[in-house]
């Protein structure tokens, strides 16, 4: 049996709205400005800490879809799906899912046949939209959000024994935490919401 790591991430606040203590009240210029502004809607719309989620390689690399033109590539598109060292952007949590299953490696293989393929940014939209489940395919495969990737990689690779019946037009990071929440494959669910041992956290990270 071998082990499949999923990190879910959201980002640090944008340094330049840090005095802002409230700063939804300056939107129309946080929108344009700051970074980390759709990280914030992810979180909110799903009511969660968690606006990403990554694939860990057997490298220790993260495999994941992203926007993130700034971050470091290691092999794949800044733009969409690549693999990134660990910490390659300003995080305000991370945290990892271990699961086991003798589907790890093909689940892996399956993830890295996307690389290079592009961000979806449609998928945002529909963090927000009240579209009935159908009028939207997020199973996209010329293009990827992070958890999309990593559901759709699951279901190619085997991990549920159905394809996935899903009632909503996208997959968020929250989403696949909620497939798992009772899955006994999760094997370090107790420990989950604790930092990753021995990970180097950023300043604005806990």
């Amino acid at each position: 049996m071998s082990e499949l790591v999923l990190q879910f991430s959201t980002s640090a606040p944008d340094p330049r709205w840090s005095w802002v203590r409230y700063n939804w009240i300056h939107f129309p210029f946080r929108f344009l400005l700051d970074k980390n502004f759709a990280s914030t809607w992810i979180r909110r719309a799903n009511h969660s800490p968690f606006s990403h989620v990554d694939m860990m390689t057997d490298e220790g690399n993260m495999l994941g879809a992203s926007d993130s033109p700034a971050a470091p590539v290691i092999e794949g598109n800044p733009m969409g799906v690549a693999v990134r060292p660990q910490g390659y952007q300003a995080f305000a949590y991370r945290r990892r899912m271990v699961l086991e299953t003798d589907r790890a490696d093909d689940i892996r293989r399956i993830a890295m046949s996307q690389l290079g393929k592009r961000f979806d940014n449609s998928s945002l939209k529909d963090f927000i939209s009240d579209k009935f489940p159908g009028q939207r395919d997020w199973r996209l495969t010329d293009r990827w959000f992070c958890a999309e990737l990593v559901a759709w990689s699951m279901e190619v690779g085997g991990f549920w024994e159905q394809p996935l019946s899903w009632p909503k037009n996208r997959v968020s990071p929250t989403d696949i935490l909620l497939l798992c929440l009772t899955d006994h494959r999760w094997v370090n669910r107790d420990t989950f919401w604790l930092p990753v041992p021995g990970l180097q956290l950023g300043p604005h990270e806990r």
